[in-house]
């Protein structure tokens, strides 16, 4: 129960240095001791002091099959991971959207300790609808308020769908303010500096340079202005990714600008 650092012992069965059972019987052993808890099972033999068989062949060993687990969940989709800093906060990301059971444990200079019992809580997927969802109930407003992914329900001038793209780079449908990224210039550059979450699968966010504000090419377009790179800067906790766009500034016009592109639904 302690992520494999002690076992404990459930069950046992001694040899009597001849043929112990020359068929199979069922063993029921009991694991309430366990309930709640995350634990691992294994199947241990091995002499102690005294006389034993050291041949290899199928006259020798333990043999068992049809093992039965019962009233109990199996653990799959398990992804440990520390909290960052010992930070209070934990960010998941599911592989696929279904109930899923949290575990927690204290680690110490010595080791760790058990797990806690489980939460269960039900996953949802990473899109528009759920994030219109939960910002509309975080901030108190009516449901359906950002239902409209053309609309701006703030006035800022942004439409929902694009301070959803970019919500990891400090944009808020609610505030009325644009706080996102901003566009710099030093040392012969235009940069500007931005995070997306990769994880949300139905929108796309990516930076345009220009030299004229007429014409706009992406970082894999032979026509892009020389120079123009979109590069990784660092990973953020779960899915985000904090990017850096480029283009030189000297010897003419540079432009930069992000876009955001969302799926229907």
């Amino acid at each position: 129960a302690d992520g494999g650092q002690t076992w404990d012992l459930v069950w046992r069965q001694r040899g009597n240095h001849t043929v112990s059972e020359t068929s199979f019987s069922q063993k029921d052993v009991s694991l309430a001791a366990y309930e709640g808890r995350h634990i691992q099972l294994r199947f241990s033999y091995q002499p102690t002091a005294g006389y034993f068989f050291s041949g290899t062949g199928a006259a020798y060993g333990w043999f068992f099959d049809d093992i039965s687990l019962i009233n109990t969940d199996e653990l799959s989709d398990s992804s440990p991971a520390p909290l960052a800093g010992g930070g209070g906060e934990y960010l998941y990301t599911p592989g696929t959207i279904a109930t899923k059971r949290l575990y927690i444990r204290a680690t110490t200079a010595g080791g760790a300790l058990p797990w806690s019992g489980g939460t269960d809580v039900q996953t949802t997927a990473n899109d528009y609808a759920n994030w219109a969802s939960r910002t509309e109930a975080a901030k108190g407003l009516p449901v359906g308020t950002l239902a409209d992914r053309g609309g701006d329900h703030d006035g800022d001038g942004l439409i929902e769908a694009y301070e959803y793209g970019l919500e990891a780079a400090g944009l808020d449908p609610t505030t009325g303010v644009y706080g996102g990224p901003q566009a710099t210039e030093s040392g012969g550059y235009l940069t500007l500096d931005y995070a997306i979450d990769t994880g949300r699968a139905d929108v796309s966010v990516e930076p345009l340079a220009s030299s004229d504000l007429v014409s706009w090419y992406d970082r894999d377009d032979p026509s892009r202005p020389a120079g123009f790179e979109d590069i990784l800067l660092s990973q953020g906790a779960g899915t985000i990714e904090h990017r850096r766009a480029r283009v030189p500034s000297t010897g003419g016009g540079a432009f930069l600008k992000l876009r955001v592109v969302i799926q229907e639904p």
